[in-house]
């Protein structure tokens, strides 16, 4: 009997330090299930999955609030060294008008599904390349 899994060719894409797709390594993968309005809450839940061995966390941004706070979040975390890759999943709808009033966000974001917060200081150069 082959146990052999057959992988399909993707295209890869890193994500902070992380790697996705195609031969890369299989990476375990979390989502919070915070509200990601409380930065504090979603930050620590953030943290227990990665030191429980997440390596790419996801993040539900549903509100013009919780937007607001995804860079809050990746600074709790930086902070705190925790420096797991976590992509914020939206629902598009709603938070495109919402991400569009926050200062200073990146504008490439607003036009994005999923887009990965791995650095506030870098995470417009890490997000162009997932996309």
């Amino acid at each position: 009997m082959d146990s052999a899994i057959t992988r399909r060719k993707t295209r890869q894409v890193t994500i902070g330090h992380v790697t996705v797709g195609s031969d890369g390594p299989i990476v375990v993968q979390a989502m919070t299930n915070t509200d990601t309005a409380d930065a504090t809450a979603t930050a620590l839940q953030v943290e227990s999955l990665a030191l429980a061995g997440a390596e790419l966390v996801r993040i539900t941004v549903n509100s013009h609030d919780a937007a607001a706070q995804v860079a809050h979040i990746r600074d709790l975390l930086d902070r705190r060294n925790i420096n797991v890759p976590f992509w914020w999943v939206t629902f598009i709808s709603t938070v495109i008008a919402c991400w569009r009033r926050i200062p200073n966000a990146p504008r490439h974001w607003a036009s994005t599904a999923s887009t990965p917060a791995t650095s506030a200081k870098a995470s417009s150069a890490t997000s162009s390349s997932a996309a």
